[in-house]
């Protein structure tokens, strides 16, 4: 999602799921639909906001009736802190839209609050596991809930589109990318060992199988950002 958007989502549709490249805000204008994302299932309506870190993967079911969604783009070094939020005063946010796309990211960012989900059932409990940094065996996990994995894995991938094991795999990779971000001195093998990954290897596969591109090149590039903030800062104009 690279440019700013307003869109009417099909009734009664499912969207298969799908991922973006770049950051992304889709602030509910109106009606009300379900998306089953990397931070979990949320039951969304109008006036709540649905965050996109980089290379999220969602899937969308839209009820009858008008749904309108606006999509707004962030950039990628926006710290989002959760997936999802709420605007006190959508038609400021449409307006500004219309008339200064340019400046409709913060007030966005200046209105947004960040709202904590409950799971809907025990698969949505599984994601929020899963997308967390604590390392989980999911055959354990569905142990400690009283359900066989076969079962659990099935009921996950009706909702989500994805098995557990990759949504970990894919989870554990854009941990990654965060990290080349916020800790750009850091070696890919630091990074690897911080987010779980078996050795730097089975890392540069994931972060290549999420991407497209080998996870040097994004390390590089924090780098060179982060040396163009430093040297701003050092001088100043």
């Amino acid at each position: 999602m690279n440019r700013l958007r307003f869109q009417d989502l099909p009734s009664r549709a499912t969207m298969p799921r799908h991922s973006h490249a770049h950051s992304y805000a889709a602030v509910v204008i109106d009606g009300h639909y379900e998306e089953a994302g990397d931070g979990g299932r949320y039951r969304v309506a109008a006036g709540d906001v649905l965050l996109h870190a980089p290379f999220s993967s969602h899937c969308d079911r839209v009820p009858g009736g008008r749904n309108r969604v606006l999509d707004i783009p962030l950039p990628d070094d926006v710290s989002l802190r959760g997936s999802l939020g709420r605007v006190r005063d959508i038609d400021s946010i449409v307006g500004v839209a219309l008339k200064d796309p340019r400046a409709v990211v913060e007030v966005l960012l200046d209105q947004l609050i960040i709202v904590k989900a409950q799971a809907i059932d025990l698969a949505d409990a599984l994601a929020t596991a899963l997308a967390s940094a604590t390392p989980l065996r999911i055959a354990a996990w569905a142990n400690e809930h009283g359900v066989a994995r076969e079962t659990l894995s099935r009921q996950f991938h009706a909702l989500y589109e994805v098995s557990p094991a990759r949504f970990r795999v894919e989870a554990r990779a854009r941990r990654a990318l965060g990290m080349f971000r916020s800790q750009p001195s850091r070696s890919l093998a630091e990074v690897a060992a911080e987010c779980g990954f078996a050795d730097q290897a089975h890392l540069s596969r994931d972060v290549v199988r999420l991407t497209g591109i080998a996870p040097k090149y994004w390390l590089a590039c924090a780098r060179r950002a982060s040396h163009l903030f430093k040297t701003a800062n050092d001088n100043p104009a």
